[in-house]
């Protein structure tokens, strides 16, 4: 029996009751597959040596060995450290065990949500876990949340993790700082203690100014730290304290930086030309924060404009008059002729470079200018669009509608009706956009060129639309294996 199990271990399972029971058989049969271990009678299954080599060959082995070594934590072990999955054939008592279960969670991290309330605080068993994944501490237990040694390695990974850590351990400010190195949003699961600890929140602050709002109120008072944030972001004075938003040093770095900061500083800075000067050249709309008497000085508004024509809007009344400030607005931004007076948008060579910076401006000019065919020939050779804002009788020009839809075929939307039934137009606009169609005449549409063209795009969109059959996977590329302890 024993040389033909040597032979083929599927000898044994034909071999007498006697000889299955034999240890140095059942060796022999194991040795080649561990499956053979089935075919072996209950003292051989008992044998720790012959179960071993089982295992040894296959992990799922443990399956056949008698409960006595089923529930052998060197048995079990030896199997789970091979493959996890064999826990499933270990007794109860074994997965409570925390040598098992730290080879369990070496490979399956995610094993530690089903483990016992001991294992789950068990330091040893989480350590191992949360090295494989930081996300295995959410299904830890309050002793490991609140070491060092599973926090480090977990904020080392993700400071993300820091939010399932002990109170203590959010103090902790090794675990912080190493948590902060990684993201400073950190500092949203930092405890008390720490906001307070200005090398904490400075760790913090030097990525992101939005992190002085986790700050205490003492270093929100910090000159120092609030410098280092406006430094990144001048909206950060947001956070400050009254004391410093009236500091003029910490207030000129912040409208530097950002000139809409100028909101968050005292009402008194406000009227500080130097300091406004700075904001409004970084920020042309913080003109509006300026104070009155400011928004009608020539300088501070000539530089508001200059970097945004918009803010031509929160200049007083008599520079949206002032033909210098108003034309400083356009070049910057055409768009800035809507908040000009009734006479700058009556000024033709006001309007020339408004309408050059952006055609769409033709919608504020004055009536007369309305009427003036060379500027709307500029507009809607800038944009087609701008059309819309020509008056009747532009829209009812045909070499001014024919200059609108070269720029953009859709523009023949806003042209009079008669040029919907203009086959030259139509095609000319289709050609360059096809959705332009929809506008042409019912009976424009019954026109064989026109209709082709119909035609044609119609055919492009059911290609576009019809859904692409999707592939068969292959049998192979079919995974469907799952296994829960």
């Amino acid at each position: 029996v024993l040389t033909a199990v040597t032979q083929d271990w599927r000898a044994l399972r034909a071999a007498s009751a006697d000889m299955r029971q034999d240890v140095t058989v059942a060796m022999a049969a194991v040795k080649q597959n561990g499956a053979a271990l089935a075919f072996a009678g209950p003292h051989a299954r008992s044998d720790r040596a012959v179960v071993l080599e089982a295992i040894k060959q296959d992990p799922q082995a443990l399956a056949h060995a008698a409960d006595t070594l089923r529930d052998d934590e060197t048995v079990v072990r030896a199997a789970v450290a091979q493959d996890w999955t064999a826990l499933a054939h270990a007794s109860p008592r074994m997965k409570e065990s925390h040598a098992v279960m730290t080879e369990v969670v070496r490979q399956a991290w995610e094993q530690l949500a089903l483990a016992s309330d001991s294992v789950k605080n068990n330091e040893e068993v989480v350590l191992v876990a949360v090295q494989a994944s930081w996300r295995a501490l959410m299904h830890a237990g309050e002793v490991p949340r609140g070491s060092r040694t599973v926090m480090l390695a977990a904020v080392s990974q993700d400071w993300e993790a820091l939010q399932y850590a002990t109170a203590g351990m959010r103090a902790d400010r090794q675990v912080v700082l190493t948590a902060l190195a990684k993201d400073w949003r950190a500092l949203m699961y930092t405890s008390g203690s720490l906001l307070s600890d200005r090398n904490v929140v400075m760790a913090a602050v030097n990525q992101d100014w939005k992190a002085l709002g986790y700050a205490s109120i003492e270093l929100q008072g910090d000159k120092a730290v609030i410098m280092a944030a406006v430094s990144k972001r001048g909206t950060a004075l947001i956070h400050a304290t009254k004391e410093l938003q009236a500091d003029r040093e910490i207030v000129l770095k912040a409208v530097s930086t950002d000139g809409t900061a100028l909101r968050y500083a005292v009402k008194e800075l406000h009227a500080d030309m130097d300091l406004v000067l700075t904001a409004v050249k970084s920020h042309g709309a913080a003109l509006i924060h300026a104070d009155p008497s400011l928004r009608e000085n020539k300088e501070v508004v000539l530089a508001a404009v200059r970097s945004d024509g918009l803010a031509l809007q929160h200049a007083a009344e008599c520079l949206r008059d002032d033909k210098d400030v108003v034309m400083a607005a356009v070049e910057s931004q055409g768009g800035g002729l809507r908040y000009a007076s009734e006479g700058m948008q009556s000024d033709r060579e006001v309007v020339l470079v408004a309408v050059a910076n952006h055609a769409m401006a033709l919608k504020y000019i004055s009536q007369d200018l309305h009427q003036d065919r060379a500027l709307v020939v500029a507009a809607v050779r800038s944009s087609g669009q701008a059309l819309e804002y020509a008056s009747e009788e532009m829209r009812n020009d045909r070499a001014i509608v024919s200059e609108a839809i070269a720029n953009d075929g859709m523009s023949l939307r806003y042209a009079a009706a008669r040029f919907h039934a203009d086959k030259a137009l139509v095609m000319a606009a289709a050609k360059q956009n096809p959705h332009v169609i929809r506008f042409a005449t019912e009976e424009l549409k019954q026109d064989p060129d026109v209709a082709a063209l119909i035609s044609d795009h119609q055919c492009f969109r059911a290609a576009a639309d019809t859904p692409q059959t999707p592939k068969t996977p292959k049998h192979e590329d079919i995974v469907t294996s799952s296994f829960r302890v």
